[in-house]
């Protein structure tokens, strides 16, 4: 389905419920222990101008 690439999962409150992890899983179609994440928590910051929509 997928190509060798990097693939992106965005959530709102990271690695916090199953459901989360098992789409991670899906999603990478590796098993867990091969696979790499990096997490950026506040990603909003390098938003320029206001924070309204937060």
């Amino acid at each position: 389905m997928y190509s060798d690439c990097m693939r992106l999962l965005l959530t709102s409150t990271g690695f916090s419920s199953k459901a989360i992890i098992d789409e991670c899983v899906l999603l990478a179609q590796k098993p867990i222990a091969d696979i790499s994440v990096a997490i950026i928590n506040e990603a909003y910051v390098m938003e320029p101008g206001g924070r309204r929509w937060l």
